[in-house]
């Protein structure tokens, strides 16, 4: 993970864009107990205009992590929270706008 964030922070512009925006959501910091992780195709240099930042996270408590997720961002443009399934696994899908992303 460290050597991702390094790559982001120095990366392309977009790279760049992406790591400052998640920095100054905290979201790293913020939800540390679930083990969060950039992922998708930012980090990975292969998106495109339309590509957003993906952070995945190890949930055990799902009621407590959909209380966390309202607390800290459901003010955020655009905040939307569901459970969905997929590929059988129980999934909490959070969607806001925040820094262009």
């Amino acid at each position: 993970m460290n050597e991702l964030i390094a790559m982001m922070k120095t990366g392309t512009a977009k790279q760049q864009c992406a790591w400052k925006t998640i920095d100054s959501l905290g979201i790293l910091k913020d939800m540390i107990e679930y083990h969060p992780t950039v992922c998708g195709t930012i980090p990975i240099g292969i998106d495109t205009h339309e590509s957003d930042i993906d952070i995945i996270m190890e949930v055990n408590d799902f009621k407590q992590f959909w209380i966390r997720l309202e607390e800290l961002y459901s003010l955020k443009k655009d905040f939307t929270l569901k459970e969905i399934s997929i590929r059988g696994n129980r999934v909490v899908k959070a969607n806001f706008y925040g820094s262009g992303f």
